[in-house]
């Protein structure tokens, strides 16, 4: 089952993220403030959350995390360090990707495929010397 985050809880997500940069929670119930994020956490039945952001060119593209659903829990620093290397990754990916198809848009050929030309000519060479069907 997915759920759906409303815009007004990931615009609390961001504001979270660019004042604390991690989400370390051990205790959702002990959280100091009630708010939406508390909110959302304890009607998945979360006890206790890790998140980091995921970051492309300074945006802010999504989270990653740990959650308990059993019980509260303390979130050890190897774990943030896992998750900030899983989450720099991610976001590393995401730009490739973007740039990636930005440069394969513009290096785009005007005119037939280039794969379909450099076939047939490949072939009528490779016939020419006699290397198919003799």
């Amino acid at each position: 089952m997915h759920t759906y985050l409303k815009d007004s809880i990931v615009d609390e997500f961001i504001a979270y993220f660019q004042a604390h940069e991690v989400m370390l929670v051990s205790s959702v119930e002990a959280m100091q403030v009630n708010n939406e994020i508390q909110n959302v956490l304890k009607n998945h039945n979360c006890q206790a959350i890790l998140c980091v952001p995921i970051i492309n060119r300074g945006v802010f593209s999504g989270f990653i995390g740990f959650e308990s659903i059993n019980t509260p829990q303390r979130f050890q620093e190897t774990e943030i360090i896992a998750l900030r290397g899983i989450s720099n990754s991610i976001g590393v990916n995401i730009l490739s990707r973007g740039l990636k198809k930005r440069l394969t848009r513009q290096q785009r050929p005007k005119g037939p495929p280039l794969s379909g030309m450099l076939s047939a000519t490949l072939l009528f060479s490779i016939s020419q010397v006699g290397g198919i069907g003799q």
